[in-house]
């Protein structure tokens, strides 16, 4: 085949090279350009030059027939091992441009805005959680007179409650003064509540395993309920 063959793909250059006697797989070559140990021509495609070029580097010959081959193996295992350090070598070159691949490909989401940094939404999500905490704590100081009123702390609540008691307005004022005096009462008992409520959320307990797994990983595998 002349050195003008172009490959479109992976499956046409694994035919060639078990033509040519190479021994590697179908599923190697596809990795192989995955990784980018087999690089395309400019105009897309794979030349049979350098399809082989990569043949001689990353596989071997079920039986190679070049009478450069005919001697008998000798050696040292540094010169049987030149092949396997070639091999690691362009893997690890190969994994260092993934990763900066990966690294540039963060940063232009972050610039775009489609990745914020977890610091800034643990930020947001502690100060909503106080904002809520306070929230609910305010509600017992804030609505206590308002509760009270509802059970004889105001002049028509108070009538309603003595009517169904029998008995005459003029204890009106005395039923005020006592639902009012148990506004402390229910301040107390509200906040009570409020932390039992709150409680469960502020344990450091995840309630789904997805989340127990991602802080795992954020945290290095340090945490443990």
């Amino acid at each position: 085949m002349s050195s003008g063959k172009v490959f479109r793909n992976a499956h046409q250059i694994h035919l060639y090279l078990r033509e040519q006697g190479w021994t590697g797989s179908y599923n190697k070559i596809r990795a192989d350009m995955n990784r980018g140990l087999l690089r395309p021509r400019r105009g897309r495609g794979f030349t049979s030059s350098i399809v082989e070029s990569y043949a001689r580097q990353f596989l071997t010959r079920a039986v190679d027939m070049d009478p450069a081959q005919d001697a008998p193996v000798s050696g040292t295992a540094e010169e049987q091992g030149v092949s396997g350090v070639t091999e690691r070598r362009a893997l690890a070159h190969a994994r260092k441009l993934e990763v900066q691949q990966q690294r540039e490909q963060m940063k232009l989401q972050k610039e775009l805005g489609e990745l914020v940094e977890t610091s800034v939404i643990e930020e947001e999500l502690a100060v909503r959680a106080k904002a809520f905490r306070l929230g609910l704590e305010s509600f017992g100081l804030d609505a206590s007179e308002q509760v009270a009123a509802v059970f004889g702390g105001e002049e028509e609540s108070a009538r309603r409650l003595l009517d169904a008691l029998n008995l005459g307005e003029d204890m009106i004022p005395v039923v005020i003064d006592f639902a009012l005096s148990c506004t402390g009462r229910f301040r107390q008992l509200w906040e009570r509540q409020t932390e039992s409520l709150l409680d469960p959320y502020a344990t450091g307990t995840w309630w789904t395993d997805a989340m127990r797994e991602a802080w795992e990983k954020h945290s290095g595998g340090s945490y443990a309920e």
